[in-house]
């Protein structure tokens, strides 16, 4: 913030007659210019003073400390759980069920699925996507060796706001959500075919689909409005960019695997008689690979990275990603088969541009990677790896302050633990590790949004059963802030007003589908090398949130009276 001088009204009377003279309408014009200039100063100190900075990490703890366990079903691969506003975290199973559990470890809600044919299987491989007021995640029936796809919508309560339309084929991954909150989109597959589709979010209807007839499609990654679309034709588009290919459907490399993207055109209205999907590269033009995770779309929409098959990492560094790769990438050990892709989705540094990218290859191995150069000779570079002792599938997480990155491997299912480690993003070293005692089925994980707590989901060895578990990793600076004086206000201000806020109608439940049942989830007994859990569970510590309203309020307030001094 730069400020001029806040010089008094009577400086400007004392010195004029040392200055040539200046006309009266001049003169009183200079002086409401600087007395606006001292207003807007102060109201700005005010604003930045209602928003209580967040709380920093002081110092990572020598090993993690356990706070709580509770007992949640059983996670898959593809599932996940995410920190949620309100302060939960927000689970999915591979039996379907969802599950919210308040950062302090008691109480929360469940939503359990049910089949739409009492003789169907469920099943699910998502993760859940969170939008301003509802989430949404896949959910796969499985009847007489058919599979159909249904994306299930939530409210923050656990009220069902609507299931969509059935899907022919499995939900392929997470589905994604627009930046308005408008629309939904997924990929579901057969086992020789594809389909990526649009839904409306008020509903759950379908509002555009298109199909790959011959080869089953990958979960699509999304950037909300880019600079422009990355590929020919794509100049000028800043709606959603949305891209995916195909995923192995056998042991072989499919050698003429695709890529594709999608975007609202231009000018899109709600209309969908112009939609269409773009192929940026197939095996005529140098294939992309296949995936099974979303890429990682980054830099305004213009930069790409992509864990494929061959363990390999695949880099759009700011170039168009209809063009092919070349020897832009990094290889990693393979995994089993050779041909197997990296699971794991891409996490990135938030502080740094270009940012330091991390990956767990399809293998043992995990590592970072570097973006060097500029241009077009921009370029990925290994910036170090570690050996794990079983596969990374999950995401990794970095801490707020880019310093360390957090690990989880998988384990051998209900035979031996997966490890967890905290590592130096800079260098590679590990901080720490310790054993989950527990399969953690390449299932994502989170962290605070100040770092100090991650929160993991998996199966334990010893009984089987389903945990959601809190680790304090860090402590945080207690957060204070030296008050303010506002020396000078106006007289009376103008009201300030702003339009009222709508939110989209909610749709009662699908009929035929039993409403949600909401249970408590009580802690479980906590058997672990880890520090005891205390009878009362701490709460990690949480930042009260900024009051944007009425910062937005001062704000508007100092437009009022800046454009009533010049009247």
């Amino acid at each position: 913030l730069f400020c001029g001088p806040l010089l008094h009204h009577h400086t400007l009377l004392d010195n004029h007659e040392a200055e040539p003279l200046l006309p009266i309408r001049l003169l009183n014009r200079k002086i409401k210019e600087q007395l606006a200039m001292k207003f807007l100063t102060i109201s700005l100190l005010v604003a930045l003073q209602a928003a209580p900075a967040a709380a920093q990490i002081t110092d990572f703890l020598g090993a993690p400390d356990q706070l709580w366990e509770v007992e949640v079903p059983v996670p898959g691969v593809g599932n996940a759980c995410a920190y949620a506003p309100g302060d939960m975290i927000i689970c999915t199973s591979k039996i379907g069920t969802v599950t919210a559990t308040p950062v302090g470890g008691m109480g929360g809600w469940e939503y359990p699925v049910v089949a739409t044919d009492a003789a169907a299987v469920v099943s699910c491989t998502s993760g859940v996507t969170l939008s301003s007021d509802y989430m949404v995640y896949g959910v796969t029936e499985t009847l007489a060796g058919a599979n159909t796809c249904r994306v299930h919508a939530l409210g923050m309560d656990s009220s069902q706001v609507w299931v969509s339309d059935i899907l022919t084929g499995a939900c392929s991954g997470t589905p994604v959500v627009s930046l308005d909150g408008d629309y939904v989109f997924l990929t579901h597959s057969e086992d020789t075919s594809g389909t990526f589709t649009v839904l409306e979010a008020g509903n759950g209807t379908i509002f555009f689909q298109e199909s790959d007839a011959a080869v089953p499609l990958s979960p699509p990654g999304i950037f909300h409005n880019p600079t422009r679309g990355s590929y020919e034709g794509g100049d000028g588009n800043r709606n959603d960019i949305l891209v995916w290919a195909n995923t192995p459907a056998a042991v072989a490399i499919n050698a003429n695997a695709a890529s594709y993207a999608f975007q609202f055109p231009v000018g899109f209205a709600g209309d969908n008689s112009d939609l269409a999907v773009v192929t940026l590269l197939n095996g005529t033009a140098g294939s992309p690979g296949e995936a099974t995770a979303p890429p990682l779309i980054t830099g305004g929409g213009t930069s790409m990275y992509w864990g494929v098959s061959r363990s390999s990492v695949l880099a759009w560094p700011d170039r168009s990603f209809d063009v092919s790769p070349g020897g832009n990438k990094i290889s990693y050990p393979r995994g089993n088969p050779k041909s197997l892709p990296v699971i794991a989705e891409i996490a990135q540094t938030s502080l740094a541009t270009p940012p330091v990218l991390f990956s767990g290859g399809a293998g043992i191995t995990f590592g970072a990677i570097d973006i060097v150069g500029f241009g077009i000779d921009t370029k990925v570079v290994e910036k170090w790896t570690i050996n794990t002792t079983t596969p990374v599938n999950a995401k990794a997480q970095v801490a707020p302050n880019d310093e360390v990155v957090y690990v989880l491997e998988d384990g051998t299912g209900t035979t031996a633990g997966g490890d967890v480690h905290q590592v130096d993003a800079a260098t590679g070293d590990v901080r720490w590790t310790q054993s989950a005692d527990a399969y953690l089925p390449g299932s994502g994980f989170a962290q605070s949004p100040t770092g100090d707590v991650i929160y993991f989901a998996g199966q334990n060895v010893k009984d089987g059963k389903g945990f959601l578990r809190a680790w304090q990793v860090a402590n945080l600076a207690p957060t204070t802030a030296a008050p303010v004086a506002m020396t000078e206000a106006p007289a009376t201000p103008a009201p300030v007003t702003s339009a009222p806020v709508t939110s989209a109608p909610v749709v009662p439940p699908t009929p035929g589908v039993p409403p949600p049942t909401s249970a408590p989830i009580a802690p479980t007994p906590v058997d672990s090398t880890l520090s005891p859990v205390t009878a009362a569970p701490a709460t990690p510590t949480t930042e009260p949130p900024t009051s944007s309203a009425a910062i937005t309020s001062m704000l508007g307030l100092v437009a009022v009276v800046i454009v009533g001094v010049f009247m």
